[in-house]
């Protein structure tokens, strides 16, 4: 059952869940994802519209026991949350609900001065020093959004994560920890992407601190676990935790990805889920296509939700995947425990499994190959770097010297030769010879990257 059907029954069903109520909590869990907030501010109108279908005239936000986001889902967490204050936010109905309708067209129609169009040509050689952007039409839009009110005035509780720079820990802006810090501060902390804005330098002084913020998506860009953490302190005596996050709200066009990676997971229970080429979720070509980060995001949740059921190993080069590790959320690395390096086999054992294979095929070698095969082996290793793959190389090269060897037999058998069947299963030197030069005259593999798309090799 949807999490959209859950609401809806749950609105229908509204006197028999007073008890309900004591014992599941309902959490929305919102991801970050710049202007890509649009696309979450969307689905909750469609929520809000279809509530109000059944006869509601309260706020979707009223129906949730804890709002949590990062980086832009913060920002839509505390909107959602913040009493309204009379701004561009305007309130749904009667209620003192800020809208998600007008949340949504903050997007659309502030994104523009948050984030102008690059007139410098130069700016982005200036950005390795300074932020991209200035934050002063942000701060101004915050203060008219959300005044100066306190985090402890929200009407649902709220958790915005954020990350400190100067700890190197995780700071969560909360409606019952931090209740007397401000909304504005809070959403100006969450989205302080790094590079994008500066960081907020924000001066506790009940703590007597001094903190230097930047977006929590550094940390935890699908706050889910943070929001859970924060619901068992708050709800000590809940039964049942129902976390809504992306996988949840998303349909089969927007987040579809989500959708597919739980029901992968899922299928693994009680068994192992093995992700080959693990790295190719989060690589330099598709770093900024939110899908890699999103299969990511989700899995972390996936692996916390259901510990103990399955054992998720992931497979990779070690540099592609060392990458992956740490240019993913944190939580994500921190999820795995054991890490296992194989070295790469040795031109002995490569040729021990290039004869295995050759034997299923039924082949015949000269004598001499095997110093052929070496010279082979040792070019490709060099050329292919540390994106040599082993026995895979010699699947590929035992069907390079296959496709010379029939071309060979072709050109005899149309030059009227007679072929028997030792022919047709003997390699001979000349086709290792040939398949050597091809090597030997390959460049080195190039990569180009290509907007949306995986890299081209060539």
């Amino acid at each position: 059952m949807n999490i959209l059907t859950n609401f809806f029954l749950r609105f229908r069903k509204k006197n028999q869940l007073i008890e309900h109520k004591k014992k599941t909590k309902y959490i929305l869990a919102i991801d970050g994802g710049g202007t890509r907030g649009l696309i979450p501010a969307t689905v909750l109108e469609y929520m809000q519209n279809k509530m109000e279908n059944l006869g509601s005239n309260t706020s979707i936000a009223s129906y949730f026991d804890l709002i949590a986001g990062t980086s832009t889902g913060g920002l839509i967490a505390l909107a959602l949350s913040c009493p309204n204050q009379n701004s561009f936010l305007k309130p749904y109905k009667d209620t003192k609900y800020n809208s998600p309708t007008s949340i949504k067209d903050m997007y659309k129609n502030y994104a523009p001065e948050i984030f102008p169009k690059n007139s410098f040509p130069l700016r982005s050689f200036n950005q390795l020093w300074k932020s991209k952007y200035s934050d002063t039409s942000y701060v101004r839009l915050l203060k008219e959004a959300f005044d100066e009110i306190q985090l402890e005035n929200s009407l649902v509780p709220v958790l915005a994560v954020s990350y400190d720079m100067i700890e190197g820990n995780s700071f969560n802006f909360t409606s019952s920890d931090t209740g007397y810090l401000k909304f504005k501060d809070a959403a100006r902390a969450t989205s302080a992407a790094p590079t994008y804005f500066d960081a907020l330098t924000l001066k506790d002084d009940v703590n007597n601190k001094t903190y230097s913020l930047i977006d929590g998506g550094i940390i935890a860009n699908n706050p889910s676990l943070f929001a859970y953490i924060e619901a068992t302190k708050l709800y000590s005596d809940a039964d049942n935790f129902v976390i809504a996050t992306r996988k949840d709200l998303c349909g089969e066009h927007v987040g579809k990805t989500a959708i597919k990676t739980a029901e992968v997971f899922k299928s693994a229970l009680g068994g192992v889920l093995f992700i080959d080429e693990a790295y190719s979720l989060l690589n330099d070509s598709n770093q900024r296509n939110s899908f890699g980060r999103e299969a990511i995001d989700t899995l972390t949740s996936l692996i916390t939700e259901y510990e103990g059921e399955c054992i998720v190993i992931l497979a990779g080069y070690k540099d592609d995947m060392e990458y992956m590790l740490n240019n993913a959320n944190i939580g994500f690395k921190e999820r795995f425990n054991t890490f296992i390096h194989f070295d790469d086999y040795t031109d002995d054992e490569l040729i021990e499994i290039f004869k295995y294979m050759a034997e299923k095929q039924e082949l015949n070698f000269c004598d001499s190959f095997e110093h052929t095969l070496l010279e082979i082996i040792k070019i490709k290793r060099q050329k292919s770097g540390k994106h040599f793959s082993n026995a895979r190389a010699m699947k590929n090269l035992l069907q390079d010297i296959i496709k010379v060897q029939e071309f060979r037999l072709y050109q005899k058998d149309c030059e009227g030769v007679d072929l028997d069947e030792d022919d047709l299963f003997s390699v001979l030197e000349e086709d290792l010879e040939k398949v050597l030069e091809k090597v030997k005259n390959e460049e080195t593999k190039k990569v180009i990257r290509k907007i949306g798309f995986v890299s081209d090799e060539f």
